[in-house]
């Protein structure tokens, strides 16, 4: 399998280290704009054209990880090349076009999966009893492509919806770029949800359950990223297109839609 990363910055590094760890580096491309000057040097092929290297026969998949607002253009030209495509969350920042996109994979018959790096977290997995809120704050980054809900909330919200389901509604209590405070209605529950990134704020992933609290920040045993791509290799390896990643990554979109919806309704007084 050989697999291309677009996007080469701080989490795409991430994903060079994972896949050349699997694959080894002789099966792995580095794409990011910045590889056309060709003074740059890295242990990787290179090329700062994705558009281009995607018709390249001999790769198989792609990982994106590129700014949020790139994503649907980016995975929709992967899909369309024929390519299997891992994408960093969110799938799309539109539920219609994250929908188009799942129905893209399912008509090429591709792998099309979201990184949602906490469902792989061993911990979750064995977490039992039901879930009280979630608090995830931090200093965040230096990324201003997007709000925290659309950098951070897919997160949280991939865990609330893949153990709930879809939330029935969404009650906004305070709503700015860098701090989102929501009740979420699923059936027969409630969930409160606290985001903030502050250069000042401790880097919390807590989610409280009615058993106690589990610390998501605090380093599992195994990592949870590897697990993802070590996934993803498996997929594509088994053809396997209709992983449950696809329709939950969409839902995740839809979800953050509703807030982002409903946030704006409660600043305007509606």
């Amino acid at each position: 399998m050989n697999i291309m990363v677009i996007g080469c910055g701080y989490w795409g590094s991430k994903l060079l280290n994972r896949f050349e760890t699997i694959l080894g580096d002789w099966h792995v491309t580095a794409c990011d704009i910045r590889y056309a000057d060709p003074h740059y040097s890295s242990r990787f092929a290179v090329c700062a054209d994705y558009k281009l290297a995607i018709w390249d026969a001999p790769l198989d998949a792609v990982a994106i990880a590129t700014p949020i607002e790139t994503h649907y253009q980016i995975v929709r030209d992967c899909l369309e090349a024929g390519k299997h495509v891992l994408v960093e969350k969110p799938l799309s920042t539109r539920s219609d076009t994250a929908r188009e996109l799942v129905g893209l994979a399912m008509r090429k018959q591709r792998v099309l999966s979201t990184d949602l790096t906490f469902l792989f977290d061993e911990r979750l997995e064995r977490a039992t009893g039901d879930i009280r809120s979630l608090l995830w704050t931090g200093p965040g980054s230096d990324r201003s492509d997007s709000n925290v809900l659309w950098t951070w909330g897919p997160h949280p919200m991939s865990i609330l919806v893949s153990r709930y389901g879809m939330p029935t509604n969404v009650y906004p209590i305070k709503c700015e770029r860098d701090e989102l405070s929501c009740i979420y209605a699923f059936s027969h529950k409630w969930v409160f949800l606290h985001m903030k990134r502050h250069p000042d704020e401790q880097r919390r992933r807590d989610i409280l359950f009615t058993g106690g609290i589990l610390a998501l920040s605090d380093p599992p045993a195994s990592e949870p990223l590897m697990q993802v791509c070590r996934q993803f290799v498996s997929d594509v390896d088994g053809n396997n297109f209709e992983n449950t990643n696809l329709v939950l990554s969409a839902q995740v979109v839809e979800a953050l839609e509703w807030t982002e919806l409903a946030a704006r309704a409660e600043q305007s007084g509606l």
